[in-house]
């Protein structure tokens, strides 16, 4: 694969879907700002989803590291995972890359491109407890049910449903749903509160160009997997 020709791919289709969304946005228009053809980008990327996916995966995964840089996830694992929750929300709705990220959970390119984190959050929270958590239940409860509550959270109180519940409260809801099964509820609480102390920290450390700069001379991991890698 060519990877300067197939990052220039990933960077203008992130443009158009900030631009213009997702939806709107066709996979001839984003061969045309690449400057290639319909048939390798075709090739190479096999569906405007694949795209889509490959590029929310990257923001998460700049999210993930912006966060390790500020916070040791071995030292509170907790806290981490309810730091995580909230920056991606925030740093979502803040964004140029609003309507497209709304798109994502709508359509469930969110859910795909969290699995690409694996389960090392729940992971290092088991073991700091002492769970005794089948692996499938970390899987579920890492990589299933907060993007699943996130979606239906998010969508429906953009759409004016759910007044009753405050932007501000919505990661501390994702969070303890995910947890409350084998956590305390106070001790869930107190990890949303420092959680919530951390993401904001993570916030004031990204540049406010963000959306334009990170694909910029930067080839995403996905792109250099193959075609089959979705």
């Amino acid at each position: 694969m060519n990877g300067g020709r197939d990052a220039r791919i990933i960077e203008c289709s992130n443009e158009l879907f900030i631009r213009q969304g997702y939806k709107a946005t066709t996979m001839r228009q984003l061969a045309e700002a690449a400057e290639t053809s319909l048939g390798l980008s075709t090739y190479h990327f096999r569906s405007k989803r694949n795209i889509a996916i490959c590029i929310m995966t990257e923001y998460l995964k700049y999210l993930k590291t912006a966060l390790a840089n500020l916070h040791n996830t071995q030292k509170s694992p907790l806290s981490h995972s309810a730091a995580m929750v909230r920056l991606c929300m925030e740093f979502f709705m803040s964004q140029p890359c609003k309507q497209f990220y709304l798109e994502c959970l709508e359509l469930e390119i969110y859910m795909e491109s969290i699995k690409s984190l694996g389960v090392e959050s729940s992971s290092s929270i088991a073991k700091a407890f002492k769970l005794d958590v089948k692996p499938d239940l970390l899987l579920l409860f890492d990589n299933y049910v907060p993007p699943s509550v996130e979606r239906i959270l998010i969508i429906e109180k953009n759409r004016g449903l759910f007044k009753g519940i405050t932007w501000d409260e919505i990661p501390d809801i994702i969070f303890g749903l995910t947890m409350e099964r084998y956590i305390d509820k106070a001790k869930i609480k107190n990890a949303s509160k420092k959680g919530k102390e951390i993401a904001r920290k993570v916030l004031e450390t990204i540049p406010s160009d963000i959306t334009k700069t990170l694909f910029l001379d930067n080839s995403p991991s996905c792109i250099s997997q193959g075609p089959d890698v979705h």
